[in-house]
Order: C-alpha cells, then sequence, then structure tokens
C-alpha cells in the first residue's frame, strides 16, 4: 500500500511540474536564438575594433560559474557578457606616456572592469566598450646579490626606485583615481647547468606559491626597501651540481592598482563628490632582475639530513598547517565508534523484533 501511495504522488508531482520545465526550456532556446554583439573601441589607444559575437566559436560559456573574460552565459532567462579583464593584443597603449589598461567605459559612461553585463538591458543586443587608460606605473631595483645555500625559504630584498599614482578620464569631469599598488611577483625556473630547477615566490610571511602579492605601495615608500622570499625544494636543489653557479634571477611584477571612482561638475572644487566604491586593475608587467649566486653543497647524507631537517622547521613557521595527532591516540577513538554503531544496531534489531512480537 506504501509503494503504491508513494509511485501516486510522484506521477501527481511529475504532472504538475513537467510543463513548467518544458516551458522554461522553450524561453532559453528563443533566448539563444537572438544574437548579442559586443563592440570593444582602443579609446585614446591604437587598433581597429574588435567585435565579439555570442555565436562565435567559444564565446558561449555553460554557465554562470565556468563563464570567463569575454564569454557570453545565460542566467534567469538572461544573457551576460563577461568584460574582458586586459585589452585585446592588437590594441597598443597611448605612446607618450607609460600607460596601461584599467578598463572599459559603457556608452553612457559607467566604469566597468570585471563586471557582467546583462545584454538584454542594451539597445540592438549590443554593447559598446571604450577602452580606458591610466598613466599610473612603478619600477623596482635590487637592493643586494641573492645568494643561496641551501633548499627551502632564502629571503631577499628590493627597493621601490619610482612610483606614479596616476588618474583615468572617464570624461565629463569624472576621474578614475589611483589610491596605491599592490606587486604581484610571479614564479619560475631557473637555469642551472642545463637543468632546469623552479623556484617559487611568497611574502616573508606567507606560503609559497605560483604568485605572491606585496603589501600596499604609495607615492612615499619610495627608495624603500622591501623583503621577500625565494623557494626551492630540497628534491630540486638536489639537481644541482655542487659548486657555485651565478646567474641572474628575472621576476616578472605586475602592478594592481586600487582607486576609487571620483565624480564632480566641478572637479578642482575643494568639497567633491565622491563615490565610496573601491576599483581594481591590473597594470603592465614589468621585469625586475637580481643577481643570484647558489652555493650547492652535497657533502655527506648527515648533513643532507640536518639541512633539510632544518628547512623543514623554517616551513613549519610559516605554513600553518592543522596537527592530527598519534596514530596511537586514534585508536581508543576507532573503539569508540565501532562500539557505538555495534550498540545502535543491537539496540535497532531488538526493536524490531519485540514490534513482530
Amino acid at each position: 500500500m506504501k509503494k503504491k501511495k508513494f509511485l501516486s504522488v510522484l506521477i501527481t508531482l511529475l504532472m504538475i511540474f513537467s510543463p513548467m520545465f518544458f516551458l522554461s526550456m522553450k524561453v532559453h532556446a528563443a533566448d539563444d536564438d537572438n544574437v548579442y554583439t559586443v563592440i570593444l573601441k582602443s579609446g585614446k589607444g591604437t587598433g581597429n575594433d574588435v567585435i565579439i559575437k555570442s555565436t562565435d566559436s567559444g564565446v558561449m560559456a555553460k554557465s554562470e560559474a565556468s563563464a570567463k573574460s569575454s564569454q557570453f552565459f545565460v542566467e534567469n532567462n538572461a544573457t551576460y557578457f563577461c568584460t574582458p579583464l586586459s585589452a585585446p593584443k592588437t590594441f597598443q597603449a597611448p605612446t607618450d606616456k607609460k600607460y596601461s589598461f584599467s578598463g572599459w567605459a559603457s556608452e553612457n559612461g559607467e566604469f566597468l572592469h570585471d563586471e557582467d553585463v546583462k545584454m538584454n538591458d542594451c539597445d540592438n543586443n549590443t554593447l559598446v566598450l571604450t577602452a580606458l587608460w591610466n598613466d599610473s606605473f612603478f619600477k623596482l631595483a635590487a637592493s643586494d646579490t641573492i645568494e643561496i645555500k641551501g633548499p627551502g625559504y632564502t629571503d631577499f630584498t628590493y627597493t621601490l626606485e619610482s612610483l606614479h599614482l596616476g588618474k583615468t578620464d572617464l570624461g565629463s569631469g569624472n576621474k578614475l583615481i589611483v589610491d596605491n599598488v599592490e606587486v604581484e611577483f610571479t614564479s619560475g625556473t631557473l637555469e642551472i647547468d642545463g637543468k632546469t630547477i623552479p623556484y617559487m615566490i611568497c611574502p616573508t610571511y606567507g606560503n609559497p606559491g605560483k604568485k605572491a602579492i606585496s603589501e600596499q605601495f604609495t607615492e612615499n615608500d619610495i627608495g624603500k626597501e622591501f623583503k621577500m622570499s625565494i623557494y626551492i625544494s630540497e628534491e630540486d636543489y638536489k639537481k644541482i651540481q655542487p659548486g657555485i653557479h651565478k646567474t641572474t634571477l628575472t621576476l616578472n611584477c605586475t602592478g594592481i592598482y586600487t582607486c576609487h571612482p571620483y565624480s564632480s561638475k566641478n572637479p578642482d572644487g575643494h568639497s567633491p563628490n565622491y563615490i565610496f566604491e573601491t576599483k581594481k586593475f591590473r597594470g603592465n608587467t614589468v621585469a625586475l632582475k637580481l643577481p643570484l649566486t647558489l652555493v650547492v653543497s652535497h657533502s655527506s647524507a648527515d648533513e643532507s639530513t640536518s639541512t633539510l631537517n632544518a628547512n623543514n622547521s623554517e616551513v613549519a613557521e610559516k605554513v600553518d598547517n592543522p596537527s592530527t595527532g598519534d596514530s596511537a591516540n586514534a585508536i581508543p577513538l576507532v573503539m569508540m565508534v565501532t562500539i557505538s554503531i555495534c550498540g545502535f544496531t543491537t539496540a535497532i534489531t531488538c526493536k524490531n523484533k519485540k514490534r513482530k512480537l
């Protein structure tokens, strides 16, 4: 009887919701019939317009979660476009200053960067975005030679040689004012005696990874020294032949600028109308070259073991790993869980027997 009742309820639910399911499919299908167009313009830079259509190969993502920069996706019966995080490679920045791409301006003057735009609200299903260019830039210099004497972490210093925090002209007296910059260091590899040795970069207080972010810099930090760390694993360090190796470490550093929109009828006034909303954009990538010396010695197994233990202790200070406890402590816990499960099973069995009686 219970099975029959369950089946009747299931059939009723299917009859109720199946029309809604097919209706939603029709709405999506109708939405897919529309062609949406995005036109990218170079603005004060140079380069031909770039046109992206929703029917182009590879530009329609399966979902919002999987959508990437310059792709479309459908959500709640509407089509959205993910604004590009960088300018097309065919665009060139203005040449009279050190400009970098900072975002897009829509036709109504709205600043867009890493936003999803609802294409259904655009005239003729067409979105026109004009590239914006910011004159902010920075320059780093090596403070000293890096000397690596073993695997693990090695700190190094660099100097903020110059920094200019500029503005982006949005038109009509509106500007985008840069407040500070963080420098993103990218990990890479070293070529030592024909062997490729990978390294990772991290802040002196953080964990090694493919990318590492510095602290925020302002123009007051010009001339100051700052620390980062380079990390080489024990396994990779053993690949280097014993001896003294001199090379150059070239780090790619990208500026991540934090800014706020500025809106005022009188941009030079003493009481401007500030919009309290921060934005970030990636500027140009610069190269930091640091002289590097590796002093490598694999003299004995004892020294290698002591070096490994020393570096493991240093990693333990920098990486906060949860404590797992000893295996001996886990045995009583397993026994308690087993006893609890057996007791619960016995209780259920007894209860069922009483019902049958």
